[in-house]
């Protein structure tokens, strides 16, 4: 995935001095990554999402001196692991279960199954608007329980590409379900008794 996003860049030499960079700095970038979570794809994200980051400031770090630099990476990818952990965390207050069948509400409060209940008829709402190829991919992981693989194939893609790809669709829905739900408090705020 790197190598891709490297090989986005145009001129040959950034490419060159970009790759050279997350050679020379990918231990302590994966090190850094490591502290803030053990689960391995979360650590992969932070790294990606990172390096992302760092490929837009190449003009910066080709100025900076090796120890500005290694610093400049170190905390570059302690705000994005600390970025990527906030955002989880907003992201589980706000989780939705995929299946939208019927499910057990064993023993939650009435305000919470009010509460889940709500969510789920708004994430059908999100469910029918959202591209075909988001819905693909939520829907093989989350209601049809496939491995990456057979994602990866209905998709046409790698499957290292999947889990991505997912991110970005969860991303989504979570962002407008916050929106809209940020909407109906402004909504009812000012609205008229």
């Amino acid at each position: 995935m790197i190598a891709g996003m490297v090989a986005r860049l145009e001129r040959e030499e950034d490419r060159d001095f970009a790759l050279h960079l997350y050679h020379h700095y990918k231990r302590l970038i994966f090190h850094i990554a490591k502290k803030w979570t053990e689960n391995l794809a979360e650590q992969e994200d932070i790294v990606q999402d990172a390096v992302e980051k760092l490929l837009g400031k190449l003009d910066l770090l080709q100025s900076l001196n090796e120890g500005r630099r290694a610093t400049y990476i170190s905390h570059t990818v302690r705000n994005t692991a600390l970025k990527h952990l906030g955002r989880k965390s907003r992201d589980e207050r706000y989780l939705v279960h995929m299946d939208l069948s019927e499910q057990e509400d064993g023993g939650l409060p009435v305000e919470e199954q009010l509460i889940r209940k709500e969510w789920q008829r708004e994430f059908a709402k999100i469910w029918d608007e959202l591209p075909e190829r988001e819905r693909l991919l939520l829907e093989g992981k989350y209601i049809f329980h496939e491995s990456d693989e057979n994602i990866a194939s209905w998709m046409n893609c790698k499957p290292s590409s999947v889990r991505m790809a997912l991110t970005r669709a969860r991303r989504k829905v979570l962002a407008e379900l916050t929106r809209r739900e940020h909407d109906g408090e402004s909504e009812s705020a000012t609205g008229t008794i």
